[in-house]
């Protein structure tokens, strides 16, 4: 017997050894139904599995592998555990993971292979943003692994009625578990998700796994820990939830190609979790953030304000997304971070009613413009160079006298051409192969009359 393995009582329930001794078995027990004291036990002396391949695409399952919508489909099992791949396996992340979010994808850039922790208070919109990073990733080819811990059932039949909406359920794979159910079994959820997208990954798919969320693992992880009589710690957390979350997202990354080694195959992880009172030196926020490549914070009053998504750029980080940027979207993210906090800082002062220059009432008009720009619908999604070409007319003015419903006019008859038009596309990337922001505004400068006219078509 070892840990890890897999045992069944007598009555048929499956059970999984935590630890033992000499004399004791550790067994945690993967079903509601009680165990009767003297019940045999019958080890297999195999370990834990978990089923994966294609035919999970597009269906919703338990933690063990059970259909809970839909028909069984017949699938391989994998040993739930696998060694995290060594450095020599690993390779630099340089390929940018689109959100479809604005915001992010400018300020705020994530790569694929990172993980970003998308933190936050309750109901602030950390779903709906990972529901559109799904949907842009799948629409880019990715194989989307979307882990529900301890949802309700209409959150998760809100979930595959989305992918189905957008497509792409055929891309996706739910993990499900609620919280009526034993906590041995919610605790499995995220590690499952992690599985099957490894499977994925072996057969040279790209993957973005969703874990929804770590702060619900991390309570029901602590109460097995308590069950089992382990030393408690800080908020009673057992001392090993740091190892257990941080071997977990330790599987992600960029890795080597496994049919081309001149390829690279990337695991990226979203995980989420919930703070209270956007206190992030929580115990379980922090231990999170220090395994984490950064953390985009979602803010309870920005939401309140109606603002969307309501990502707070001062206080959020990426780590590694900015070196998958070009010189151009490198060079307009450091502008624009440095405007925005300039932005702030004079936003404050008219509180005051402080008296201000003409060059500060420009640049409040610029922020409150860029503002409305960066403010999306979960339904808009725009690609990299109707982000840019946007960014730079209203940096040049031209769109300082709009109000935000005809900005946002302006921006979806620009989508539209761009999507339907595919020599408009062409022109439009072009545009957007320059070298820095000086030369781009420059290339801009020079088809105003053509841009303005697509906007208002």
């Amino acid at each position: 017997m070892k840990p890890g393995e897999l045992v069944k009582f007598e009555s048929g329930a499956l059970g999984r050894v935590m630890s033992f001794t000499q004399n004791l078995a550790e067994i945690m027990i993967l079903s509601q139904e009680a165990i009767k004291v003297g019940s045999q036990v019958e080890h297999f002396q195999e370990e834990t599995s978990v089923p994966v391949g294609d035919g999970l695409l597009g269906q919703v399952i338990s933690p063990l592998g059970v259909a809970l919508i839909g028909a069984q489909v017949e699938t391989e099992s994998r040993p739930l555990e696998n060694p995290i791949p060594p450095l020599f396996e690993r390779t630099r992340i340089v390929f940018p993971l689109r959100t479809g979010v604005s915001l992010v994808d400018m300020l705020l850039p994530l790569g694929r292979g990172q993980r970003e922790l998308i933190v936050g208070d309750r109901k602030t919109g950390k779903t709906a943003f990972a529901l559109k990073t799904m949907r842009k990733q799948a629409q880019e080819g990715s194989i989307i692994v979307y882990a529900g811990i301890a949802k309700k059932t209409d959150e998760i039949k809100r979930i595959q009625a989305f992918t189905k909406a957008e497509g792409i359920d055929k891309q996706t794979v739910i993990v499900a578990s609620f919280p009526h159910e034993p906590a041995s079994i919610i605790s499995l959820t995220p590690h499952t998700a992690v599985r099957i997208a490894e499977h994925f990954r072996d057969e040279g798919k790209d993957v973005l796994v969703v874990l929804d969320d770590m702060t619900n693992h991390a309570k029901y992880y602590r109460e097995l820990a308590l069950l089992g009589k382990r030393f408690p710690g800080r908020d009673s957390y057992p001392g090993d939830i740091f190892f257990e979350h941080a071997r977990m997202l330790e599987r992600g990354g960029s890795f080597i190609h496994p049919k081309d080694s001149s390829k690279s195959v990337h695991i990226t992880f979203l995980p989420l979790a919930e703070t209270a009172n956007s206190n992030l030196t929580d115990y379980i926020i922090s231990n999170l953030i220090s395994i984490t490549d950064g953390h985009l914070l979602f803010d309870t009053t920005l939401f309140q304000q109606g603002r969307r998504p309501a990502i707070h750029t001062s206080l959020s980080v990426t780590r590694v997304g900015k070196q998958t940027q070009t010189p151009l979207q490198r060079d307009i993210t450091r502008k624009l971070s440095t405007f925005f906090n300039k932005f702030e800082k004079t936003k404050n002062l008219t509180h005051f009613a402080a008296e201000i220059s003409p060059e500060s009432q420009r640049l409040l008009q610029t922020g409150k413009i860029l503002a409305s720009f960066f403010d999306e619908t979960n339904e808009v999604s725009l690609p990299s160079p109707i982000q840019l070409t946007l960014v730079a007319m209203i940096w040049l003015g031209w769109m300082s006298t709009l109000g935000k419903k005809t900005l946002q006019r302006y921006r979806d008859s620009l989508l539209k051409t761009y999507t339907e038009n595919k020599e408009i596309a062409q022109q439009l990337d072009e545009l957007c192969e320059a070298e820095n922001f000086e030369d781009f505004l420059k290339i801009v400068k020079e088809k105003q009359h053509w841009l303005m006219q697509l906007c208002q078509t």
